[in-house]
């Protein structure tokens, strides 16, 4: 009876071990992630800055860590993006109105009381990209979309950073195939 007990104990423990292992090493990305912004005393950023590029680290446990830092800047504000901006980044007129809707003062035709199940627009401003997920007509490709070339963590009136900007994002913000060469 006692080896019986032996091996729920070590599991446990293993995965107690393997849980403490995976902190220690976001911790480490983390810790990896600010060493590489406070390094960085350029006047501009720009997808070369070492910061940008993805850093992989070997830690002595033998465990390897990549770290990639993303400048939110280089998105489209999504609680300032206008419906044409939205549309060119879902493809659905429909959805960049709904997305529109749940950011806009509250209006009772945005509302759907009676839809399985129920729906009320959000009408205040995104603070995580995960709250799209509660829009109706959302699935996983303009969510993923959404998530590339957008950003609710940046001001809504701010500009996108040129210098980091996919040009899938310079897209949706509506410049030119032209003018994107040029940047």
């Amino acid at each position: 009876s006692r080896c019986s007990n032996t091996i729920p104990v070590a599991r446990l423990t293993r995965a107690r071990l393997a849980r403490q292992r995976t902190e220690l090493l976001a911790r480490g990305g983390i810790w990896t992630a600010m060493m590489l912004i406070r390094e960085d005393n350029a006047a501009l950023d720009w997808a070369g800055d070492d910061w940008a590029l993805p850093q992989a680290v070997t830690p002595t446990t033998g465990n390897r860590l990549s770290v990639t830092v993303l400048d939110e800047e280089r998105k489209l504000p999504l609680n300032g993006a206008t419906v044409e901006q939205l549309e060119r980044v879902t493809g659905s007129p429909s959805l960049a109105q709904v997305i529109l809707d749940a950011v806009d003062p509250a209006a009772p035709a945005e509302d759907q009381p009676g839809a399985m199940p129920p729906y009320f627009a959000k009408n205040a401003a995104f603070n995580a990209p995960e709250e799209l997920l509660d829009l109706s007509d959302m699935d996983d490709e303009p969510y993923a979309a959404l998530c590339l070339q957008t950003s609710p963590y940046v001001n809504a009136q701010g500009p996108v950073n040129l210098n980091t900007a996919t040009e899938a994002t310079l897209r949706a913000a509506g410049l030119t195939d032209p003018a994107i060469a040029l940047i």
